[in-house]
């Protein structure tokens, strides 16, 4: 039984991420992948944290973060071009209102 649901899942699974990825982009939303470049699903809250008084961590890392922490030197050698598009603050559709920047990536 528990082969047959696995089964069924694994063949529903490609028509369900592609309505998916239709739905969240009639709604102007991105499905984000993960490491490796495959979608991936999961339901929860995504949180900072406050370890003490005065500190807080947000729970995204940004495009402005990634500028910030720019060297020019591995592994902190942003590509040029993605330098220049940030300081003409040409962002696209991808900026987030509430972080001020564009999300990178999230705990």
């Amino acid at each position: 039984q528990n082969k047959d649901l696995n089964g069924r899942f694994l063949e529903a699974r490609p028509r369900f991420m592609e309505a998916l990825v239709a739905f969240l982009d009639s709604q102007g939303k991105a499905v984000y992948p993960d490491a490796n470049g495959t979608l991936r699903v999961t339901v929860g809250t995504v949180a900072g944290s406050a370890p003490r008084d005065g500190m807080r961590y947000l729970p995204f890392t940004t495009l402005a973060g990634v500028v910030d922490k720019d060297t020019g030197v591995k592994p902190f050698d942003t590509p040029p071009s993605l330098l220049e598009a940030m300081r003409r603050g040409d962002s696209g559709r991808w900026a987030d209102e509430g972080l001020g920047s564009v999300p990178v990536n999230f705990l």
